[in-house]
């Protein structure tokens, strides 16, 4: 498997890899010319998000801006996606967002994550001497009708149900499975017990042949 293949399927991976390192960097410099474009130039904004994010219809959705994508081409957006100032969407695995789902400033979607053990997450050396920090990932859902508010953070490996709001004067930070028809207005955290994690069920990193 390539670096790419291994990310995108939530495999231990070396980010460092050149197609990725350039892969990254484009999606970066999309981000940064549609960042600098004016709301009413809106043929120039199309045809950057046209070629930063490939599968969605740039007719249907609308980003305020200024925007902030790892790669783009793992986001997968739905009809009648409304973002607001400030989204970030860190997709080293996909994202997935259904139709009508407006995000509201500051919302970041996180899909990358380190590995828990420090022996894996700590440098290693390579065959040619060098460091690289190898991560992994878990995708994101954010099903149609949903609603998620100003600083919301969803991180790696959830999924939300529809029909859902965040109160913004208390940024919840979603780590787990949501259901429908329910709201959310605080950020919960607790401590995790040693035991079963994301990363201890990952199988261990060979180089790319």
């Amino acid at each position: 498997m390539t670096e790419r293949e291994k990310m995108t399927a939530g495999e231990l991976y070396n980010p460092a890899d050149p197609e990725l390192v350039k892969l990254r960097q484009k999606a970066h410099k999309l981000c940064a010319q549609f960042n600098k474009i004016i709301d009413d130039e809106d043929d120039l904004r199309y045809l950057i998000l046209r070629e930063l994010l490939p599968d969605y219809d740039a007719d249907e959705i609308y980003f305020q801006g200024p925007i902030y994508f790892d790669y783009g081409f793992n986001t997968h957006i739905g009809k009648n996606f409304y973002a607001n100032f400030n989204t970030t969407i860190l997709d080293v695995c996909p994202v997935y967002i259904g139709d009508n789902v407006m995000l509201g400033t500051g919302v970041s979607l996180l899909t990358p994550l380190h590995p828990l053990e420090y022996k894996n997450r700590n440098p290693r050396m390579t065959e040619n001497g060098g460091l690289i920090i190898l991560e992994y990932g878990k995708s994101i859902t954010i099903e149609s009708n949903c609603w998620l508010a100003s600083n919301v953070t969803v991180t790696a490996g959830v999924k939300i149900g529809g029909w859902q709001c965040s109160n913004s004067r208390h940024p919840p930070e979603f780590t787990r499975r949501r259901s429908p028809l329910q709201s959310y207005s605080r950020n919960y955290s607790r401590v995790r017990k040693p035991g079963k994690t994301f990363s201890s069920s990952l199988k261990s990193y060979s180089p790319t042949d």
